[in-house]
């Protein structure tokens, strides 16, 4: 069994390393832009991401995979540092995961929600 600091720690760099580099991808796109490219970024981490945008102004990002399942399904930090990496690098907006593999849905599902300025 992997400590689970070590674990902590490992994923900790992980999320810094792609908030880094998501911010770089992100920077100077338009909000429904960000949103597209956030998406592509997960889905060449291997989440077989989408998103579409709802009826109400919000946006629906869905991983169809999850890339660190295992992992995720020991050690819960590994879940908490993907929804982290989505808010750091939408600080703009709201983001609220709304399904969830590792507690028994088909996908990982977040509904990005702009926040008014």
């Amino acid at each position: 069994d992997a400590d689970p600091e070590m674990v902590a720690t490992i994923f900790d760099r992980r999320r810094e390393r792609r908030i880094s580099a998501g911010r770089d991808r992100l920077d100077r796109l338009s909000y429904p832009e960000k949103v597209a490219e956030l998406s592509k970024i997960l889905d060449e981490d291997g989440y077989l991401a989408d998103w579409q945008e709802c009826d109400d102004g919000t946006f629906l990002v869905t991983e169809r995979n999850c890339a660190i399942f295992g992992v995720a399904m020991r050690y819960g930090q590994a879940c908490g540092s993907e929804l982290e990496f989505i808010r750091a690098v939408l600080p703009e907006a709201r983001v609220e995961r709304i399904a969830h593999m590792v507690a028994g849905a088909h996908n990982c599902s977040y509904r990005i929600e702009p926040q008014s300025s």
